[in-house]
Formats: C-alpha cells, structure tokens, sequence
C-alpha cells in the first residue's frame, strides 16, 4: 500500500501537470492560429503586418523604393543625356552659320554705306594710298572734296621702336613697335563731324640673333600690319558718322 499511497500523489501530480500543460499547448496554439483568442490574435497580425504595410521591413522597403527610385533616376539619365547631343548640334550648326558669313540678328551692327567721301589732308602720308583703297573696298565712292558729303583729313603718321628687354652683353632681345595716326573727318560743308584725333597701335618683337639681316624685314611688316589696323578703325568711326548722318534731327 505504501507504494500505492505514494503512487496515488505521483500520480495526481502528473495529472495535474499535464492538465497545465494541455491548457497552455492549446492556448499557444489558438494564439498562433488566431482562434478563439480574438485579442491575442488581432495583436499578433498587427505586430506582423505592420512592418509590411508601412515599409518599415527592410526587404519589403528596399522592393517598394527600389523600382520606383531606379525607373525616375533612370529617365533623368536619359533626359539628362540625349540634352547633350542636341546641345553640340545647335553649336555646330551656329558655328557653320557664321563661317559662311551669316550672323544672329543683333550680334553685330549692320555695314551702313558710307556716302561719297574725298580723302585729304596730307597725301604724302602711306597712310593715304592704303586708306582710300580700303574705302573703295568697303563700297565707297571716291569723289572730288567739291562733290563729297563726307571728307577724311589726314594729318600725320608716325612710327617708333623702344627697346622692351635687354639680355646678354646689352643685347636687345625684344622691341616694340609704336604706329600712330592722326586724322579728322567734316561733311561737304566744312562742319567738323570728327575732331582731330589720333589712333595708336603697338606690337613687340622679338630680336633673333640667327635672323640678324632679317631683322629689318619684319620691322616693316608689322608697321605694315599696325597701319591696316589703324585703317579698319578709322573706316569703323566713319561708320559711326554715316549712321548718325542718316537719321532724321530733332
């Protein structure tokens, strides 16, 4: 008896101990099947799809944006690149535009023909035979001071040459060469459209010890070059006068 007396507790124990375990199996199981458990099981889903539907899951989050981020950034690229070609293109097209001597609409000042012009002044000069050429080759009419409405006096030139640069032995290496030219411009009249004033033009040179005899040579090419200067910008202030004597007074 004694040991079915203790057999009898034992066994109440195990009975009781499963009887526990049973209740806890199955209410882990309900809760993990959303059984009757409404509450435990409504907790559950909500702490498992949140992470779902507000993308704080990190593998969800990554497949929402991903796409998304990838397709707009791609269109961009695109957009971004195919701007470049048509970029380049407009450039070409201006640039071979202008080389065949056609330019935009305000980005240079119209050519005003220039009325009948006499050249005075001191004939002279070498100033005088290069600048009625270049009038006859901007259109001009070369006339008698009688018939010109407008008249160009020239009256002076100069050239010089300073030293720029010393090396050895008190050689010169390097000089500049100084042009200036001085002229005035009237109407047929005598009334002063262009006070006397006087253009200057420099340009250094440098001194080449194995071009010694050629030295000469070059130093009238540039006073050549200084004086064709000093030309285009007297013809470009008679353009100036021309315009102002075309349009109407006040």
């Amino acid at each position: 008896m004694a040991p079915g007396g203790r057999g009898g507790p034992g066994t109440r124990q195990r009975g009781a101990g499963g009887a526990g375990q049973r209740p806890a199996a199955r209410t882990g199981a309900r809760a993990r099947k959303g059984g009757p458990g409404r509450g435990g099981g409504r907790r559950l889903r909500g702490t498992q799809r949140a992470p779902l539907h507000r993308g704080t899951d990190g593998a969800q989050g990554d497949r929402g944006a991903g796409p998304s981020g990838q397709h707009r950034g791609g269109r961009l690229s695109l957009r971004c690149a195919s701007s470049h070609p048509r970029a380049w293109a407009a450039l070409l097209l201006i640039l071979s535009v202008t080389a065949c001597g056609y330019h935009l609409r305000g980005s240079r000042q119209a050519v005003v023909a220039l009325p009948p012009v006499h050249v005075g002044g001191d004939r002279s000069l070498a100033l005088y035979p290069v600048l009625r050429q270049a009038l006859q080759d901007a259109g001009a009419t070369l006339v008698d001071a009688g018939q010109a409405r407008l008249v160009v006096l020239l009256r002076g030139e100069r050239s010089d040459r300073r030293v720029l640069s010393v090396g050895g032995n008190a050689r010169v290496e390097e000089y500049e060469l100084i042009y200036t030219a001085t002229f005035e411009a009237r109407d047929g009249a005598g009334r002063v459209l262009l006070p006397v004033q006087t253009l200057r033009k420099e340009r250094g040179i440098r001194f080449r010890k194995e071009a010694v005899n050629a030295i000469d040579s070059e130093v009238r090419q540039v006073q050549d070059d200084l004086r064709a200067a000093a030309v285009r910008e007297i013809l470009q202030r008679l353009q100036g006068v021309a315009h102002a004597m075309k349009e109407p007074g006040p």
